[in-house]
């Protein structure tokens, strides 16, 4: 066989595969999807396992496919060492190794087979580079083999910041949406987002260059977006709207408390006690802001001076009680069963409604800290009890969304074609 015929063989024998297992993993994307909406067409462990192998194929294909380069070799040690730390502090590194597995697989057969058709030259003394490849191949493959094997089931146990207690509700809605380490509705929005801006590059062909990026990007942003939108579940946006509700509904009442507007910014909320005024009607907050900045000592200090007369004095303590403990580390339990007793009592119906929204949060945030899988049932419990809710593009993590795949399709389908464009003129 001769070199020209090898290369087409290799390409041939890689880039076919390569397609194929693209098309697999948009499907599986497309299934899970359809699964976060209620509708399971594969099973759950049949999906998992089969989507970390599809993962490991097409990254170990396309780097097969690209002649790898040390730029392709750093980016593809990057995503697996990005891989390895989610699982290990998941407890799915079982997971990562059926994608080790599934990237090692590719090497250790194409490198294999041409080693077979195109044999070393017996009379150079030198070792042939393809054998140490799939040696290599093949250890990185043991490996995976030895994780799915012998890994650990479970999440590490860590000690979390104040900033990463904050966190945990987010983590455990993202955890509704999510395919591995990654939100699925987003990576199919990715998907659909490419396609459209492929079948703009195939059927304006003939277009000015400058309208054609233009439009590429358009149709990026908008089959991405539409795709998005309509791909998250609605339990997660309900779960979203729910925190929303009750950061909206706490702003307003302390604006009104205060006189003046709450700041946004860590660096604001560090700052509000410098000019928070240390009254009875306003300690709350103060008990709050500390205990979020890591002042847990300070904030029981604090607590302790509330007054217990009536019913809702009596519920926002033990809000508080539960607040301090849990970004103390010190989940209070009896914290919460105190405040859900108190709560028929209370006689203002919105000061009611938001400790009993605050109640459900409580008991999200503890249920996510144990990584239960069904912490936001907790939100979506209260869902049907909230007279409004503001609008999803006004959730911090839709803005984010929205403007991420905005400036993906403006910069990488408009700006840097066209810059690439005209560099090539002057050059």
């Amino acid at each position: 066989m001769s070199d020209a015929e090898a290369a087409d063989l290799y390409y041939l024998l890689v880039a076919v595969p390569l397609i194929v297992v693209h098309i697999l993993a948009i499907v599986l994307t497309v299934l899970h999807v359809v699964a976060l909406h209620g509708r399971r067409l594969l099973p759950e462990r049949v999906a998992s396992v089969v989507g970390w192998f599809v993962f490991g194929l097409v990254i170990g294909l396309t780097t097969l496919l690209l002649s790898p380069d040390g730029m392709t070799w750093i980016v593809a040690g990057a995503i697996a060492a990005w891989i390895l730390w989610w699982a290990w502090r998941e407890g799915r590194l079982g997971d990562a190794g059926l994608a080790l597995i599934g990237g090692a697989l590719p090497w250790v057969l194409s490198v294999g087979l041409f080693i077979v058709l195109l044999p070393p030259d017996p009379t150079v003394p030198t070792i042939d580079v393809r054998f140490l490849i799939v040696v290599a191949a093949l250890v990185i493959a043991a490996i995976g083999g030895g994780l799915v094997i012998a890994a650990p089931r479970t999440a590490r146990v860590r000690t979390l910041t104040p900033v990463q207690r904050a966190g945990l509700l987010p983590a455990a809605i993202g955890r509704a949406q999510a395919m591995g380490p990654v939100s699925a509705p987003l990576v199919l929005a990715f998907i659909a987002g490419m396609a459209g801006g492929i079948a703009v590059l195939l059927l304006g062909r003939d277009l000015d260059p400058l309208l054609q990026q233009l439009l590429v990007g358009v149709a990026f942003i908008v089959a991405s977006l539409g795709t998005w939108w309509i791909a998250t579940p609605r339990r997660v946006t309900d779960a979203q709207a729910v925190l929303s509700w009750l950061v909206d509904a706490e702003r307003r009442m302390w604006a009104e408390r205060t006189g003046r507007p709450l700041p946004r910014t860590p660096g604001g909320i560090r700052h509000l006690l410098d000019w928070l005024p240390d009254t009875d009607d306003l300690r709350p907050l103060r008990i709050e802001v500390l205990a979020t900045l890591g002042r847990g000592e300070e904030a029981w200090l604090q607590l302790a001076r509330l007054p217990l007369e009536t019913p809702e004095d009596r519920a926002v303590e033990a809000e508080l009680a539960e607040y301090v403990g849990h970004y103390a580390g010190k989940p209070d339990e009896t914290a919460l069963d105190r405040l859900a007793d108190e709560l028929p009592s209370i006689e203002d119906a919105s000061a009611r409604l938001r400790l009993r929204v605050s109640l459900a949060v409580a008991r999200a945030r503890h249920a996510a800290e144990r990584r239960d899988p069904a912490a936001i049932d907790h939100l979506l419990a209260v869902r049907p009890e909230l007279p409004s809710i503001s609008s999803r593009l006004r959730d911090p993590s839709t803005i984010g969304v929205v403007i991420g795949l905005v400036l993906t399709g403006l910069l990488g389908f408009v700006v840097v074609p066209l810059v690439a464009a005209l560099s090539a003129e002057v050059r």
